[in-house]
C-alpha cells in the first residue's frame, strides 16, 4: 500500500500518483491510497484522475502527521502487508518504491528510511540552512536511537505491518522522529536506503512555512520519547536482575 499526504498539490499530484509502480517485486498488488489533508483546491480530484485507489478526505487541515497517521490505519484496515509513504510534491520519485520497501520485503528490515544525504554529495537546489537543520537534526536523533541515521526527516519510507501495528505516536505535526524514535524503543530492524531529490525553489515545505511549530512538536515528541525510551531501559534493566536474583 503506498499511503500518500496531500495538502494543496493539485499541481503535482496527479504525476505523482501515475507514476507508482503497480508491480513491485514480493507484492502480489500494489494500491495507492491518498490523504486529502483539507485541501481547498483540486488535490483529490487530481488523484483521482491520476489512478487513486482510495481518497481519505480530511474536513480541514490537521497536519502531515495525522494524515499519515490516518493512511497508515486505513492501510492496515485494508491488509496491506507493507505500508510505503511518500510526499506529494513531486521532490521524490515514485519510480524508487521497489528500492525503498524491498529490505522489508526481503525480511531485512521492519522500517526503511529513504535517505537524501547517504551519500557525501549535497542533494541540488536545498538551502544551507535547510541542509544544517538536516544535519543537526539527524546527529540528535543518532544519539537518541543509537542508530546509524543520515536522514531523520523525509518523506520517503516505509514500514512493515507487525511494526506499524504496534506504532504509538503521539505528535500531529511532525512524523517521522516520532516514528523512529518509536521504533528504536521497541527494538526493531532499522535500515536506510539512497534516494534522489528535487528541490523545487519556488516550493517551501510545510515545516519550514511553520517553523514555530514544527520545532515545538520536535522538541516535544523528543522529550516525551526520550522518557519513554529511559523507561523501557529500567523496566529491562529490572526484569533482567530479577531473573539474575
Amino acid at each position: 500500500m503506498i499511503v500518500i499526504p496531500a495538502f494543496n498539490e493539485e499541481s503535482t499530484v496527479k504525476e505523482v500518483v501515475s507514476s507508482v509502480p503497480r508491480k513491485i517485486p514480493g507484492s502480489s498488488s500494489v494500491h495507492v491510497l491518498l490523504v486529502d489533508d483539507g485541501s481547498s483546491d483540486n488535490t483529490a480530484r487530481e488523484a483521482l484522475e491520476g489512478g487513486a485507489d482510495k481518497i481519505i478526505r480530511h474536513s480541514r487541515n490537521m497536519g502531515v502527521a495525522a494524515a499519515i497517521k490516518h493512511g497508515i490505519q486505513c492501510a492496515l484496515q485494508m491488509g496491506a502487508d507493507v505500508i510505503c509513504m511518500i510526499d506529494s510534491d513531486g521532490q521524490f520519485l515514485p519510480s524508487e518504491i521497489p528500492l525503498v520497501v524491498a529490505p522489508i520485503v526481503d525480511g531485512t528490515a521492519d522500517i526503511v528510511i529513504g535517505s537524501r544525504f547517504s551519500s557525501s554529495r549535497v542533494p541540488r537546489g536545498i538551502s544551507y540552512i535547510r541542509h544544517l537543520g538536516n544535519k543537526i537534526i539527524a546527529r540528535i536523533m543518532r544519539a537518541l536511537t543509537m542508530r546509524s541515521l543520515s536522514d531523520a526527516e523525509t518523506g520517503f519510507r516505509a514500514i512493515s505491518r507487525p511494526a506499524a501495528l504496534g506504532l504509538r505516536l503521539i505528535g500531529y505535526f511532525t512524523f517521522t522522529h516520532d516514528m523512529l524514535l518509536d521504533v528504536a524503543a521497541r527494538g526493531l530492524r532499522m535500515k536506510e536506503v539512497p534516494v534522489r531529490v528535487t528541490y523545487l525553489p519556488h516550493r517551501q515545505s510545510r515545516a519550514v512555512k511553520n517553523t514555530f511549530y514544527y520545532s515545538l512538536s520536535f522538541l516535544s515528541i523528543v522529550l516525551l520519547k526520550s522518557i519513554q525510551l529511559f523507561f523501557r531501559s529500567l523496566t529491562g534493566e529490572l526484569s533482567h536482575a530479577r531473573r539474575r536474583g
